[in-house]
């Protein structure tokens, strides 16, 4: 039976199984240029995030939220979840786990 769901949900698989593929043999991209391949559509998803979530530096927020895709993107599969999905859940996570950080680091300023 095929799946109830267009096959252009899951386009991002690839990425992601690219960089798992990176993180559990070890390895590093051969490039910048490959490890940019990977990340690079889900830029602009990131940055919105980062944007909505009010933080000061964007960059600093979106590499801290595409490390988290890279150090966790082997357990993806297992999820069941479209590639995209997935790492809009990775990101608000990311984005969650800071906002309840910054008020204990405020209270102790």
């Amino acid at each position: 039976m095929p799946s109830p769901l267009p096959s252009r949900i899951d386009s991002d698989a690839p990425l992601l199984r690219a960089l798992a593929g990176y993180g559990l043999s070890g390895t590093v991209p051969h490039t910048t240029q490959d490890l940019g391949e990977c990340v690079r559509p889900f830029l602009p998803l990131l940055f919105t995030l980062a944007d909505r979530a009010g933080v000061a530096d964007r960059e600093a927020v979106v590499a801290a939220m595409l490390k988290d895709v890279q150090q966790w993107c082997h357990c993806w599969e297992s999820s069941g979840l479209p590639a995209r999905v997935w790492v809009i859940g990775v990101a608000q996570r990311h984005l969650q786990q800071r906002q309840l950080k910054r008020p204990a680091e405020m209270q102790q300023h």
